[in-house]
């Protein structure tokens, strides 16, 4: 179940250029076997190697002393959305935390329970007026844990 993730790279997952302070450059999310990884790509070298990728987005090289950014609502929605497309352990697990998170930072509203074929949670996005059934994959209280802080580390956030 584990996230393996890195946080930002210092450096180029093609060329292996470092990333000064300051830099931009992008992040991209692969789906790999059931497994999410990670790869940080500099401006040039961005247009090679992405085209599979889950999900992706531009990053600025920060100071090791600077916190990160805030919670973006519209990136973890964006990427609620993409996981929900598919249909897999791994996109159940994400978008499952994906929606706590989401509740947590009162962007969902939290409905009920599903039973049955579909056990999960039903959320409510105001903003949207939109109701979403979410899987619940059987995750334990020390999983989504681990999860939470994998997540929040592949997305640059604060959670």
């Amino acid at each position: 179940m584990a996230y393996k993730l890195s946080k930002s790279g210092k450096d180029c997952s093609v060329c292996g250029g470092e990333f000064e302070t300051g830099a931009e450059f992008f992040s991209a999310i692969f789906e790999v076997e059931a497994e999410w990884d990670r790869k940080d790509y500099c401006l040039t070298c961005w247009g090679r190697g992405h085209e599979n990728a889950f999900s992706h987005w531009r990053s600025k090289m920060r100071p090791p002393e600077e916190k990160r950014v805030a919670f973006e609502v519209d990136r973890v929605l964006g990427l609620f959305d993409r996981v929900s497309e598919g249909d897999s352990e791994s996109r159940d697990r994400l978008r499952y935390l994906l929606a706590l998170m989401l509740v947590r930072k009162r962007v969902f509203k939290f409905v009920g329970t599903s039973s049955g074929e579909e056990e999960g949670i039903r959320v409510f996005c105001p903003e949207r007026e939109q109701e979403y059934p979410v899987r619940d994959p059987g995750l334990d209280a020390e999983e989504i844990e681990k999860a939470r802080n994998e997540l929040g580390a592949l997305l640059d956030l604060d959670l």
